[in-house]
Protein backbone atom coordinates (compact mmCIF):
# COMPACT_ATOMS: atom_id res chain seq x y z
CA UNK A 1 0.00 0.00 0.00
CA UNK A 2 1.35 3.54 -1.11
CA UNK A 3 0.78 4.52 2.68
CA UNK A 4 2.77 2.21 4.14
CA UNK A 5 5.77 3.02 2.13
CA UNK A 6 7.52 3.95 5.37
CA UNK A 7 8.10 0.74 6.23
CA UNK A 8 11.79 0.84 4.55
CA UNK A 9 13.54 4.13 4.66
CA UNK A 10 15.97 3.68 1.85
CA UNK A 11 16.04 2.23 -1.95
CA UNK A 12 15.93 -1.05 -2.13
CA UNK A 13 18.22 -3.02 -3.73
CA UNK A 14 17.47 -7.13 -3.41
CA UNK A 15 14.42 -8.97 -2.74
CA UNK A 16 13.72 -12.47 -1.75
CA UNK A 17 10.68 -14.16 0.47
CA UNK A 18 10.92 -16.72 3.03
CA UNK A 19 9.86 -20.35 2.10
CA UNK A 20 7.74 -21.06 5.13
CA UNK A 21 6.10 -18.24 4.76
CA UNK A 22 5.54 -16.28 1.15
CA UNK A 23 3.78 -13.58 2.89
CA UNK A 24 7.56 -12.44 4.47
CA UNK A 25 9.48 -10.27 2.18
CA UNK A 26 13.23 -9.91 2.90
CA UNK A 27 14.19 -6.86 1.19
CA UNK A 28 17.60 -4.99 1.44
CA UNK A 29 18.93 -0.90 1.27
CA UNK A 30 21.34 0.80 0.35
CA UNK A 31 22.06 1.92 3.72
CA UNK A 32 23.16 -1.44 4.59
CA UNK A 33 19.81 -3.18 6.42
CA UNK A 34 17.55 -6.25 5.46
CA UNK A 35 13.96 -5.79 6.50
CA UNK A 36 11.39 -8.61 6.99
CA UNK A 37 8.92 -6.88 5.38
CA UNK A 38 5.08 -9.25 6.45
CA UNK A 39 3.18 -8.26 2.88
CA UNK A 40 0.08 -9.05 3.97
CA UNK A 41 0.26 -6.68 7.03
CA UNK A 42 1.87 -3.88 5.37
CA UNK A 43 4.57 -2.96 8.24
CA UNK A 44 7.93 -4.50 8.95
CA UNK A 45 8.55 -7.74 11.00
CA UNK A 46 12.10 -6.72 11.82
CA UNK A 47 15.75 -5.83 10.63
CA UNK A 48 19.09 -6.55 10.82
CA UNK A 49 21.53 -4.39 9.55
CA UNK A 50 25.14 -5.31 8.10
CA UNK A 51 26.97 -4.12 11.33
CA UNK A 52 30.73 -4.31 10.00
CA UNK A 53 29.66 -5.86 6.45
CA UNK A 54 33.50 -5.46 4.66
CA UNK A 55 34.89 -4.67 7.60
CA UNK A 56 34.45 -0.87 6.90
CA UNK A 57 33.38 -0.53 10.88
CA UNK A 58 37.48 -2.06 11.90
CA UNK A 59 39.33 -0.02 9.13
CA UNK A 60 42.10 2.23 9.94
CA UNK A 61 43.16 3.34 6.72
CA UNK A 62 40.97 6.53 4.66
CA UNK A 63 37.88 4.75 4.86
CA UNK A 64 34.86 6.56 6.85
CA UNK A 65 34.36 4.37 9.92
CA UNK A 66 31.20 3.65 10.40
CA UNK A 67 29.79 3.57 6.75
CA UNK A 68 28.01 0.35 5.89
CA UNK A 69 28.19 -0.30 2.48
CA UNK A 70 24.53 -1.20 0.77
CA UNK A 71 23.45 -4.31 0.30
CA UNK A 72 22.75 -5.06 -2.99
CA UNK A 73 21.28 -8.55 -2.95
CA UNK A 74 19.90 -10.79 -0.75
CA UNK A 75 18.60 -14.60 -1.32
CA UNK A 76 17.53 -17.47 1.54
CA UNK A 77 18.39 -21.12 1.48
CA UNK A 78 14.88 -23.51 0.74
CA UNK A 79 14.63 -24.05 4.38
CA UNK A 80 14.53 -20.64 5.63
CA UNK A 81 17.61 -21.43 7.85
CA UNK A 82 20.36 -19.04 6.19
CA UNK A 83 19.97 -15.43 4.69
CA UNK A 84 22.41 -14.68 2.23
CA UNK A 85 23.56 -10.94 1.53
CA UNK A 86 26.16 -9.20 -0.97
CA UNK A 87 26.98 -6.05 -0.61
CA UNK A 88 28.07 -3.11 -3.32
CA UNK A 89 31.98 -3.97 -2.91
CA UNK A 90 31.93 -7.71 -3.40
CA UNK A 91 31.49 -9.01 0.61
CA UNK A 92 28.92 -12.33 1.18
CA UNK A 93 27.90 -11.98 4.63
CA UNK A 94 25.64 -14.90 6.23
CA UNK A 95 22.80 -15.23 8.80
CA UNK A 96 21.88 -18.11 10.79
CA UNK A 97 17.31 -17.47 10.75
CA UNK A 98 16.35 -20.99 11.90
CA UNK A 99 15.20 -19.31 15.04
CA UNK A 100 13.80 -16.23 13.58
CA UNK A 101 10.61 -18.22 12.46
CA UNK A 102 8.65 -19.80 15.44
CA UNK A 103 6.15 -22.86 15.15
CA UNK A 104 3.65 -20.52 15.63
CA UNK A 105 4.67 -18.43 12.47
CA UNK A 106 6.19 -15.62 14.86
CA UNK A 107 9.10 -13.55 13.68
CA UNK A 108 11.49 -12.66 15.69
CA UNK A 109 14.69 -10.91 13.99
CA UNK A 110 16.67 -10.62 17.30
CA UNK A 111 17.23 -14.38 17.19
CA UNK A 112 19.34 -13.65 13.86
CA UNK A 113 23.21 -15.12 14.30
CA UNK A 114 26.01 -13.32 12.09
CA UNK A 115 27.70 -16.43 10.97
CA UNK A 116 30.43 -15.00 8.80
CA UNK A 117 31.50 -12.90 5.87
CA UNK A 118 33.89 -12.76 3.05
CA UNK A 119 35.56 -11.16 -0.09
CA UNK A 120 33.38 -13.07 -2.65
CA UNK A 121 34.48 -10.71 -5.98
CA UNK A 122 36.55 -7.31 -6.29
CA UNK A 123 32.76 -5.39 -7.13
CA UNK A 124 29.38 -5.51 -6.29
CA UNK A 125 27.82 -8.86 -5.98
CA UNK A 126 24.70 -8.26 -8.07
CA UNK A 127 22.88 -12.41 -7.66
CA UNK A 128 23.61 -15.05 -4.98
CA UNK A 129 21.52 -18.07 -4.83
CA UNK A 130 21.91 -21.05 -2.63
CA UNK A 131 22.04 -24.58 -3.91
CA UNK A 132 21.50 -26.98 -1.09
CA UNK A 133 21.72 -30.06 -2.87
CA UNK A 134 25.52 -29.19 -3.20
CA UNK A 135 25.81 -26.84 -0.35
CA UNK A 136 26.74 -24.38 -2.51
CA UNK A 137 26.72 -20.68 -2.91
CA UNK A 138 26.28 -19.25 -6.21
CA UNK A 139 27.71 -15.28 -6.65
CA UNK A 140 28.00 -13.20 -9.46
CA UNK A 141 29.19 -9.87 -9.69
CA UNK A 142 30.22 -6.40 -12.15
CA UNK A 143 34.06 -7.98 -11.91
CA UNK A 144 35.59 -8.27 -15.10
CA UNK A 145 37.78 -11.49 -14.16
CA UNK A 146 35.15 -13.31 -11.94
CA UNK A 147 31.88 -12.98 -13.17
CA UNK A 148 30.60 -15.26 -10.66
CA UNK A 149 32.02 -17.69 -8.02
CA UNK A 150 30.55 -21.07 -7.24
CA UNK A 151 31.29 -21.48 -2.49
CA UNK A 152 31.15 -24.18 -0.54
CA UNK A 153 29.55 -24.44 2.48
Amino acid sequence: KPEDASVVAAALRGVCFLHKIPSICIASDEAGVVYFIDTTRGESAGSVRAEGFGGRNTTTTGDKKGVIDGISCVEVDSTDSFLIAGDCNGYIKVWDISQVISMEGEIDVSLAIELFQWKAHKEEVTQIQFVAKHSLIFTSAKDAKYQFMLWTV
